[in-house]
């Protein structure tokens, strides 16, 4: 997925037509398709996807919580990151480094 995935808008179709196709997601496709579409520009993608992780109990990791807070950053939901730290402080995670570095970023 990662080698489809680009700011482009045909790339990231690609990306996420293969992760669609994916019969049994692990966390390593669902953090990818996470990661790829918060990096690329396509951050509400990426807070809907995580929406679709927590109804699905997809169980969340340091990656998915990273990744989600940098695409509130970007799209300035500051309620829904305040709503997401919290969840990280319940899971464990808010002490892990790249969890920490973006809720500096979603903050600031």
């Amino acid at each position: 997925m990662a080698m489809y995935s680009g700011s482009d808008d045909v790339y990231m179709d690609n990306a996420i037509r293969i992760f669609n196709g994916i019969e049994f997601k692990d966390h390593v496709s669902w953090n990818s398709m996470l990661t790829d579409l918060t990096q690329h520009g396509f951050s509400e993608n990426a807070l809907k996807l995580f929406q679709i992780m927590q109804s699905g109990n997809v169980g969340m990791d340091y990656y998915a919580f990273s990744a989600v807070l940098r695409a509130c950053a970007d799209v300035t939901a500051l309620q829904l990151g305040q709503q997401i730290h919290a969840l990280t402080l319940r899971s464990g995670y808010e002490s892990n480094e790249f969890v920490t570095s973006n809720l500096i970023i979603m903050y600031s």
